[in-house]
């Protein structure tokens, strides 16, 4: 726990933008497929959501333990999701953005499992679309 802690605050303390309106070119097109998956995470339109990421998207238990790949896991993964938690909601607390780089801080609510918590997630843009995601371990409950 302290672990986590420690690195949030020296992520934040490095890639804090101060102001969406600073965003460069680059920053911006991660702060916006950040923000569509987010919304479309939400809605659950799942077409939207998944039109967020690379064909070959990885997704992982940070630092590196892989939980799967590709877009079509991630397909049966959400749509189970999706499915078992139909009022999820996913409210951003807050969000860094350098770069090709995208972590939020989250808070979700309504979830299957009847807890509510917090998350972290972190993204890696390629070529404008998502390609690695890492959750901080914490409570996994997807």
């Amino acid at each position: 726990m302290k672990f986590i802690k420690t690195f949030l605050i020296i992520l934040i303390t490095l890639f804090s933008t101060g102001s969406l309106s600073a965003l460069d070119s680059l920053e911006r097109i991660s702060f916006d497929i950040a923000q569509k998956q987010l919304d479309a995470y939400n809605s659950k339109n799942l077409d939207v959501f998944l039109s967020a990421y690379t064909n070959d998207v990885e997704v992982y238990i940070f630092p590196d333990s892989l939980i799967y790949k590709g877009i079509e896991n991630m397909r049966k993964v959400y749509k189970d999701f999706f499915e078992r938690s139909p009022k999820v909601i996913c409210r951003l607390i807050n969000r860094i953005v350098n770069g090709k780089f995208v972590i939020d801080f989250e808070f979700i609510t309504n979830h299957h499992s009847g807890i509510d918590f917090e998350a972290v997630a972190m993204y890696r843009i390629e070529n404008g679309l998502i390609k690695k995601v890492w959750f901080l371990p914490k409570k996994q409950l997807i």
